[in-house]
């Protein structure tokens, strides 16, 4: 009610890496002394602690590999709910996850590049509670690398607003087939590509399709590449 701020830190961190970054306003004196320090971490500190305590509450769990037990990094989409980069990550480190929701059932779908997508059909969120659902993937991606990282291909933007370049930067000729998948794990299209010298840009238009999760795979007689796409 204050004011309102465009393009700030936390419209980057909620839309590029799927956080939910909040700001807190506890005095209308934007630098206070310090001697008054002490009587407002005495006036806030217990709403701190009750709030940090609501990132806990709803749906929380890890992800791995269902073959090795190791930590994922993947997708947690909110199916008919998630819009506009709202789903969550779950840290590749650990592949935990956390998920506040209001209380209902949701239908949840998580994908990760290499690996079969899994949705869980109307899972129970109850207020103030925590629902733990674990995870496993099956890896179906054995040789998959990332697209950007491979040096032969350079994806973007990404995120984008449906239309994506895909940009071949070796010098000898390849014919590639290039599939997109939604996070359902259903084929969006699929087309045939010859890489040349003259030509070695094709454009990817996915302006027709909902916002949302999509999985780019470029496959050819010597390698399997896969990444990830976001649109807007």
């Amino acid at each position: 009610a204050w004011y309102s701020i465009s393009g700030g830190r936390q419209d980057y961190m909620n839309y590029f890496h799927n956080c939910r970054e909040v700001t807190l306003e506890i005095s209308n004196v934007k630098l206070l002394p310090a001697s008054q320090f002490s009587d407002f971490w005495e006036y806030n500190y217990r709403s701190f602690l009750n709030y940090f305590e609501q990132a806990l509450y709803g749906l929380n769990g890890s992800i791995s590999d269902s073959e090795s037990g190791e930590p994922i990094a993947a997708a947690v989409f909110i199916e008919e709910h998630d819009m506009d980069n709202s789903w969550v990550s779950s840290n590749p480190i650990n592949g935990h996850y956390y998920r506040p929701l209001f209380e209902g059932f949701y239908d949840i779908t998580f994908s990760a590049t290499g690996y079969q997508t899994k949705t869980y059909s109307q899972v129970n969120i109850i207020n103030r509670e925590v629902t733990t659902l674990d995870v496993e993937l099956v890896y179906t991606g054995s040789g998959i690398q990332d697209i950007n990282t491979s040096g032969l291909f350079q994806l973007g933007p990404n995120p984008n607003n449906g239309r994506i370049y895909l940009s071949y930067l070796d010098q000898q000729s390849i014919n590639c087939e290039i599939r997109i998948l939604n996070v359902a794990g259903e084929l969006i299209e699929n087309v045939k590509q010859d890489f040349s010298k003259v030509s070695r840009t094709m454009v990817i238009d996915l302006n027709e399709q909902s916002s949302g999760i999509y999985f780019i795979s470029i496959t050819s007689e010597s390698f399997s590449l896969s990444e990830k796409i976001i649109v807007r």
